[in-house]
Parts: structure tokens; C-alpha cells; sequence
């Protein structure tokens, strides 16, 4: 089974995709935020699979992508937004997201350097980062700085981020179990996270990560856990070989060939 990947930054976007995808079976589009280089994919015979991964942001938009370009299956991010797409007469299926073990996993000569760290956009946790820098120290890799974009906290560069911190502190975003939920424990780092909806079917929330309730409920967590380093670093093991098994790319390719073998 072979695939070809289209889009622009790619070799491959000085073809038509007409030529690209001739003889394909399917065509699976992931471009979140089209902003016009994405062509009519309705007129393409193949199998059309879109995969929502920010429905939380863009719900409308999403909802018409599937009608212009007469998507067949949509794969979401977040299951509760499936219904939407269902009105719009698709099939539909919770589809999380996941992360490439080849490049996210841990790097042992990176030293834990940091307790507590957060690698990401700050958006709206900004008092949440402030409030735990000041009380506990926790070490921030943002990705917008003064001078502009910070890329130690993409790619390579977020990988040894996460490395370096023995408890990685997330917040998810609405109801959006993010990508730095399977990144960090694909990096064998502890997860300490809010409670966001479907997280504790995709992972036991008492032996694979950390859960919080408030910021009262998350200082307490993480002074109980750097109170007991050999906790920390059975969770951090148990995330990580639960996250290997269960929520990378590969994983999530069978899921999919899976899911298009009955159509």
C-alpha cells in the first residue's frame, strides 16, 4: 500500500492533484484552515475522508468543507461535536488525536532540568502560567515571544522541551483533548491536564496521568507529586507505554484503513 502526501510545501503541489491522486482509493484531507489552495475534491471518484481536528475552533467552516467537497467519512477530533456533522447528513467518528512515535519519544540525554514546565501557545492560560511561575516555578516555553515565534517550542525543539520536565502541565482548550496530551506522554514525561470530556476513555486517569480540578486542586497536585519523584516516574512510564500502544500515527493508520474498508 502506497500513499502520496499533496499540499503546499510539498514537491508534490507543482501537479494537479487530479494527476496526484489519479487511481488513488481515497483521499484523506487534513488542511484545517483552507485558505483557498485546496481544490474541488468532489469531482475526484476516490473515497473522501476529512479529519476535523479543530472543530472547536472552526465548527462552521468544517461543516461546510464536508458539504463543497462532498466528504464521504469525517473522522473528529472531539466527540462532541460529531452531531453537527451528522445534520449535514455525513458518517461520522470520534477520531482523537495522536502523535509520531519516530519523532516524539524520550530522549534520555536530555536531563530533567525542570519540576514543572508548559511548551505551547499561551493563549488564554496566561494567569494559569503566571499564577504557577510565581508559586511553583514552573518553567514556560512559549511559542509567541516579544521577537516573535520561539521554534525551541515546535518540532525538535518541543521535544527536548518536554523532555526536560519531569511533570509537563497542560490546559486543554474547550472541550479539545489537544495534540501536547499525546506529545507529552509520548515523551515519557507526566501529564498533569485538566479534566476535558473523553479523556478517561482514552487513558486511565489515575495511573497514566494527572487530572486537576481548579488552580487550588493543581498546586496541591503538584507539590503531592514532586514530594514523591518515584510516583511521578511510574506514571510517566505507564502514560507513555500506554500512549505507545494505543494513540500514535501508526495506531490511528490501521484505525483508519479499518473505518474505509466498509465503505
Amino acid at each position: 500500500m502506497e500513499s502520496v502526501v499533496w499540499g503546499r510545501g510539498y514537491e508534490t503541489f507543482a501537479r494537479p492533484l487530479d494527476e496526484v491522486a489519479a487511481g488513488a482509493d481515497a483521499v484523506l484531507l487534513l488542511e484545517n484552515y483552507d485558505s483557498g489552495w485546496v481544490p474541488d475534491l468532489a469531482r475526484l471518484r476516490a473515497l473522501r475522508v476529512f479529519w476535523s481536528i479543530d472543530s472547536h475552533v472552526v465548527l462552521a467552516a468544517h461543516v461546510r468543507t464536508c458539504r463543497r467537497q462532498r466528504i464521504h467519512l469525517v473522522l473528529n477530533a472531539t466527540e462532541g461535536y460529531l452531531h453537527h456533522f451528522r445534520a449535514a447528513g455525513r458518517t461520522c467518528v470520534w477520531f482523537p488525536n495522536a502523535y509520531p512515535a519516530d519523532l516524539v519519544r524520550p530522549l534520555p540525554e536530555v536531563p530533567k532540568r525542570h519540576d514543572v514546565g508548559f511548551c505551547g501557545n499561551v493563549l488564554d492560560r496566561g494567569p494559569w502560567l503566571e499564577a504557577l511561575r510565581a508559586e511553583l516555578g514552573l518553567h514556560v516555553v512559549s511559542f509567541e515571544t516579544a521577537s516573535g515565534q520561539n521554534h525551541d517550542a515546535i518540532g525538535l525543539g518541543m521535544v527536548r522541551a518536554v523532555n526536560s520536565f519531569r511533570i509537563h502541565w497542560n490546559r486543554n482548550l474547550a472541550d479539545d483533548i489537544n495534540f501536547r496530551t499525546f506529545e507529552t506522554l509520548g515523551c515519557r514525561t507526566l501529564l498533569l491536564t485538566n479534566h476535558t470530556p473523553g479523556l478517561e476513555r482514552l487513558f486511565d486517569c489515575e495511573r497514566h496521568l494527572v487530572v486537576y480540578r481548579d488552580l487550588e486542586d493543581c498546586q496541591a497536585r503538584i507539590r503531592a507529586l514532586l514530594a514523591d519523584p518515584a510516583h511521578v516516574d511510574r506514571l510517566a512510564a505507564a502514560g507513555h507505554a500506554h500512549a505507545r500502544a494505543h494513540h500514535t500515527y501508526d495506531v490511528r493508520a490501521r484505525q483508519l484503513l479499518e473505518l474505509m474498508s466498509a465503505f
